[in-house]
């Protein structure tokens, strides 16, 4: 009797399979996917249209991999470590892909084209910490749009900022430098890429401490940190005291209709 057909079976690298989302996952045993089998896991979209990427789109991706590991420049050494040829690196800097800086370094012309500024910046100064307004905004706390990255600077940094850095430097108080400091991915399908950052807490406590973004901004902030029934969370709490700032937290709250009650906030003594 003859066997009932069977489905194709078409094998497909990780490096040439991505979806509309543009998401991969990790290599698994083979595994059917409808009447597809194969070697690695393909994160479905929401659409079932898989799209297979062209030649071009796979190797910005592999630049922006490669690029991310050594802080938006790469060496030629290190890029042909990966995959490049001195030839393809000459044709991706005469089309305008790359640009070379200097005789061994390359990068992106526009690099916050591929980055978010949050981390070309924290690359540009290593060990300064993304903070303030740039933190709030990452923890959906305010849809403002400022005008610099926000950081707290190294001790060891005494370079001058440059204007073209869109950089403000916060003052924290003494031992605070190094409190509530976690490190995020704020890169979409590269979790590799992590910066340091004050946590949801310091960032409200560091907003409160910077009045001068207005008032509309200071309230949003708060508005979006309270918890349920408008109850200020504990690590705010703390935070807002560490930082001083419980009076600007209180002004906050009576302006959002709240009464800043004993029991809700840390006292600073």
């Amino acid at each position: 009797m003859a066997l009932p057909p069977q489905p194709a079976r078409v094998r497909l690298r990780a490096e040439d399979v991505m979806t509309t989302r543009g998401s991969f996952s990790a290599p698994i045993p083979e595994q059917p996917l409808g009447n597809v089998h194969a070697d690695v896991a393909v994160t479905l979209p929401a659409s079932p249209t898989q799209r297979i990427p062209s030649a071009e789109e796979i190797v910005e991706r592999r630049l922006i991999t490669v690029l991310s590991a050594h802080h938006g420049t790469a060496t030629s050494t290190a890029l042909v470590a990966n995959g490049f040829t001195a030839a393809s690196l000459s044709a991706l800097v005469a089309d305008g892909t790359l640009e070379q800086v200097g005789d061994e370094f390359y990068q992106f012309p526009d690099p916050l084209a591929y980055f978010p500024e949050v981390v070309w910046t924290a690359w540009r100064i290593p060990g300064a910490v993304i903070g303030g307004l740039s933190a709030a905004i990452y923890y959906g706390l305010t849809v403002a749009n400022p005008q610099a990255t926000e950081l707290v600077l190294p001790r060891s940094w005494h370079r001058p900022l440059l204007p073209s850095w869109r950089v403000r430097s916060l003052t924290v108080p003494p031992g605070l430098q190094n409190r509530g400091v976690v490190l995020i991915a704020p890169m979409a399908g590269h979790p590799e890429v992590q910066i340091p950052m004050y946590d949801r807490a310091v960032a409200v406590a560091q907003v409160l401490a910077t009045p001068d973004h207005g008032l509309d901004i200071l309230y949003e902030c708060v508005m979006m940190s309270l918890g349920p029934n408008g109850v200020v969370a504990p690590d705010v709490s703390a935070a807002v005291a560490a930082y001083h700032v419980r009076p600007m937290l209180e002004r906050a709250l009576r302006a959002l209709g709240l009464e800043p009650t004993a029991s809700s906030l840390v006292s600073e003594s």
